[in-house]
């Protein structure tokens, strides 16, 4: 499904087995379905209760499903992000309950409702109110948390993911009771190379997918989606470049 973006090229295009990959940057407020490339899309669905609705408020999850809270996912249609260095973030509003997934993987629902749990490479962080905060990998997690009693105070929370592609190394970071303007990382991962058993540098080989993808528990709204690509060489320490992220609309 498509959404409405401003987009911008930021890499060359690669080309295996006959498609085609150009890794970009683009910013998208998540509120309608037009023109977006590449294209966000909703992922497989379970039931007809695992649904995303776009209105001017942004990305709504799910229509009062019970069982894994209605999980659903959001994701790039572009499928090699593993192999380039990029800045993910995404805005999660609580109000209305949920829960709040951010990764780099398939984007598919998998068992329990979570992200390629079972079916496809993949890293997330999962965060809900009330003190949930760990992160996984395909068959492996959770690992965590991230903060001892980390609780999700404010009815905004802002969320950025950071991948050094030569490093296999993934950062996640949460701004608690977001408010709008620059990320300010209020928690941090840190960059890391393992989550539990798993050697991050294991995971997308071959032709495992790595899209960019945001899910909810049902009940969540996401907005304001941006995610920056920095094409070789000059992602070279892009674990630190996190003020360099550009956030496109204050909330």
């Amino acid at each position: 499904m498509a959404i409405r973006a401003l987009c911008s090229a930021a890499a060359a295009v690669a080309v295996s087995s006959g498609t085609a990959f150009a890794a970009v940057s683009f910013s998208n407020d998540l509120t309608s379905e037009a023109g977006l490339s590449p294209n966000l899309e909703v992922s497989d669905t379970v039931d007809a209760n695992r649904v995303v609705t776009f209105d001017g408020l942004g990305a709504h999850f799910g229509s009062g499903a019970g069982g894994n809270d209605g999980r659903n996912y959001i994701r790039t249609t572009d499928t090699d992000y593993a192999t380039t260095d990029f800045v993910a973030e995404v805005t999660a509003d609580f109000t209305s309950g949920g829960r709040v997934f951010i990764g780099l993987g398939g984007g598919t629902i998998g068992a329990f409702g979570t992200p390629d749990w079972d079916n496809t490479d993949s890293i997330w962080l999962e965060i809900a109110p009330g003190g949930l905060s760990n992160y996984f990998t395909f068959n492996d997690g959770p690992d965590g948390p991230l903060g001892a009693g980390l609780t999700a105070t404010g009815q905004q929370i802002r969320l950025r993911m950071t991948w050094d592609a030569s490093m296999s190394a993934i950062t996640f970071e949460i701004d608690n009771d977001y408010a709008g303007g620059p990320f300010a990382a209020d928690l941090s991962s840190g960059a890391l190379t393992t989550i539990g058993a798993r050697d991050l540098s294991t995971l997308f080989t071959g032709a495992e997918p790595s899209s960019i993808f945001f899910g909810n528990g049902d009940g969540l709204t996401l907005r304001d989606a941006v995610v920056t690509v920095v094409p070789a060489p000059a992602g070279a320490g892009l674990l630190a470049m996190g003020g360099l992220v550009a956030i496109r609309r204050r909330r």
